[in-house]
């Protein structure tokens, strides 16, 4: 064969060969760190900032109601044989009381830390989907997946976007002016 034909022919299966790859073989798919999205977007940062003092003033609350119970059931033992029945009675009750009180308040703030928690989740997880359709679509992409280092064995550094994206939802979410920074 001549050299130009052969050169033609290579061109033809290289051609044919291009052609021969499903179609979703060649577009592009990406990860996200959800996780890292939340808690590094301003947004998501200040959010999170505010759950943890608002957890951090609970915890305090709760601590000073305990040292308080602790005081009641020292002071108790100390007293408890020089005390007359009723007076006993009434300290017990007294005990019993700031004991059951203290556990609900317990229960009450994590009920409402786990509540305040999910809706930070839900709130940014909404616009982050939202996010990452538009994200997808303007770049071509076939999937983006949410990454999950415990899940994923491999995930070359080159189709995780998540810096990106959290560039892209400070753009179009930035975090209210006077709150606590985010990006943590």
């Amino acid at each position: 064969m001549k050299p130009k034909t052969v050169i033609h022919v290579l061109v033809l299966l290289t051609v044919c060969a291009a052609m021969s790859v499903p179609a979703w073989a060649q577009q592009k798919i990406a990860f996200v760190d959800t996780i890292r999205v939340i808690t590094e977007s301003a947004e998501g940062g200040q959010k999170i900032d505010a759950w943890e003092a608002f957890f951090e003033q609970k915890r305090q609350e709760l601590d000073a109601d305990a040292a308080e119970l602790q005081k009641l059931q020292t002071q108790y033992q100390q007293q408890q044989l020089s005390l007359n029945p009723e007076t006993q009675a009434e300290m017990q009750r007294n005990i019993q009381d700031k004991s059951t009180k203290l556990q609900r308040d317990r229960e009450d703030a994590q009920r409402e830390a786990q509540a305040r928690r999910d809706k930070i989740l839900q709130e940014v997880s909404a616009k982050l989907k939202t996010l990452l359709d538009e994200y997808g679509q303007a770049n071509n992409y076939a999937a983006i997946f949410l990454l999950d280092p415990e899940a994923q064995v491999f995930v070359a550094q080159g189709v995780d976007i998540t810096d990106a994206i959290i560039e892209l939802y400070n753009q179009k979410h930035p975090a209210p002016a006077g709150g606590a920074s985010g990006g943590r």
